[in-house]
């Protein structure tokens, strides 16, 4: 939904690999939000064969409730660490994540 959010009319295929999930996982996942009426799908001008998603009003409003749910969580998860143990933290997460994208980058280019 994030991505939906930050950049509509994105193809099901360029969310899936902005979130680094297959074509077809975010296919169930789109239709899945469009059920519920949190996303719309529209013709593609440009390429028939690619449908264009976007959030409804009710999927902007869904998406804030779990960012402020989240920021909640946050805040308490953090509420006993110093400033610098944050910071800390949030270095040695970015770090993983790093090595995590790594992994997946070299896989892709032994594919």
């Amino acid at each position: 939904m994030m991505s939906l959010a930050r950049e509509p009319g994105l193809s099901g295929a360029q969310v899936a690999r902005r979130q680094q999930v297959t074509a077809q996982t975010m296919n169930g996942l789109l239709r899945n939000l469009e059920s519920a009426g949190y996303a719309l799908r529209e013709p593609n001008p440009e390429n028939r064969r690619a449908d264009r998603w976007f959030l409804t009003q009710d999927g902007l409003r869904h998406l804030e409730h779990g960012r402020l749910v989240a920021d909640e969580v946050m805040r308490k998860m953090l509420l006993p660490l110093t400033d610098k143990d944050a910071d800390r933290l949030c270095d040695l997460l970015q770090s993983c994540a790093h090595a995590l994208h790594a992994i997946e980058d070299a896989k892709s280019r032994a594919a």
